[in-house]
């Protein structure tokens, strides 16, 4: 197939074109220029740690393509270096399997290891593809885990299960489930106290820099990042809540929700807490439930990468493990970094990663 399209690097002005790909990518949602302008300023130039990589595909002054990076500072054992989250990589309808993808792909990689970022964490989907993955010399290393926690049963199920009969069936069955194999085993600590803030003050620095060391690979979720992640961005409501003792951070957690269909679905984005207070997790958590239950949320989920202390907190209260084997997002990973560094990126127990630091819709 003979290539129609020139590869070059984004230009202030192309706003407008990427926009009509965006539309032409999805065309069932309804998109708002002015508001779908303020959010991509806000990600790709109000980033604390720097403004975005884009290279777009063009043919016939039009914007048919694009792979996007934006810099992200990240944890690697006890280093902190300037890596980056691919994000919305998009080929148009009409251009694909025309090796799109693959050509900004390579050229959007190269550009950012000659700025210094040498490490790339992206999710693999439905626009990307696996196979397109590795031709840009990325390795897997795990889907995010699916956590879930049904409040009104019915309602989480009733948008998958249509036969009437099979869904009462179900719902008895998940209850049944719910009420007998996970019991809340948490216990509820007397020296903490649950506040909720409207953005994250000095505090929150002091509290990452004490725990930090816990996590192997992570983003770092120092003040500047948390504020830009989930208070200043813009068409969004986060709620979040910290525990104190004292008027010391012990940890936080960030929930939105939003209705899907036809019913409400809480997510809880990031939760952090103090590795020797497992809990202030089923405290964070029983909080979120809580705030949930008010806002008469139908399904609560949670997504996370490794670490087995959250796991086993989110059993204690009630939450059910979605199948592995129905997972569709994996992580992906492009390294530069030397060889040393690279085995110890493809372990998955090294990541904490969780949704907020993935999905920035």
């Amino acid at each position: 197939m003979v290539q129609n399209w020139n590869i070059r690097n984004y230009m202030d002005g192309d706003e407008v074109k990427i926009f009509e790909l965006w539309e032409a990518i999805h065309p069932n949602k309804q998109y708002n220029l002015k508001d779908w302008m303020t959010w991509w300023n806000w990600m790709y130039k109000q980033n604390p740690a720097g403004n975005g990589i884009i290279f777009l595909a063009d043919h016939n002054d039009k914007v048919v393509g694009q792979y996007a990076v934006i810099p992200m500072l990240m944890k690697i054992n006890k280093n902190i270096i300037m890596g980056s989250l691919g994000v919305d990589a998009m080929t148009h309808p009409n251009y694909r399997r025309q090796g799109i993808f693959e050509t900004l792909g390579k050229t959007t990689l190269s550009y950012a290891e000659s700025k210094g970022i040498k490490l790339m964490i992206a999710k693999a989907n439905d626009y990307s593809g696996h196979g397109s993955i590795s031709k840009l010399n990325m390795f897997p290393i795990s889907s995010l885990r699916l956590f879930f926690n049904p409040l009104n049963w019915e309602n989480a199920l009733r948008p998958r299960i249509k036969n009437k009969f099979l869904l009462k069936i179900c719902v008895n069955v998940g209850k049944l489930l719910q009420h007998t194999i996970y019991r809340n085993r948490s216990k509820i600590p007397k020296d903490v106290n649950i506040t909720e803030i409207s953005s994250f003050d000095e505090r929150i620095n002091e509290f990452w820099n004490d725990i930090s060391n816990y996590y192997p690979i992570t983003i770092v979720r120092n003040r500047e990042f948390l504020n830009w992640r989930y208070v200043s961005v813009p068409n969004r409501k986060y709620t979040i809540y910290i525990a104190e003792v004292g008027k010391k951070i012990e940890g936080y957690i960030v929930l939105r929700y939003i209705t899907q269909q036809t019913r409400k679905i809480g997510t809880i984005f990031d939760i952090v807490v103090r590795p020797s207070r497992r809990d202030i997790i089923h405290l964070l958590i029983s909080k979120a439930y809580e705030y949930f239950l008010k806002e008469n949320v139908d399904l609560i989920e949670y997504h996370i990468f490794s670490d087995k202390i959250y796991r086993r907190a989110l059993r204690d209260v009630g939450f059910i493990r979605f199948p592995q084997f129905f997972a569709k997002n994996i992580f992906c990973v492009y390294s530069k970094l030397p060889s040393d560094d690279t085995e110890f990126l493809k372990d998955k127990k090294n990541w904490f990663i969780q949704l907020g630091n993935s999905d920035f819709l």
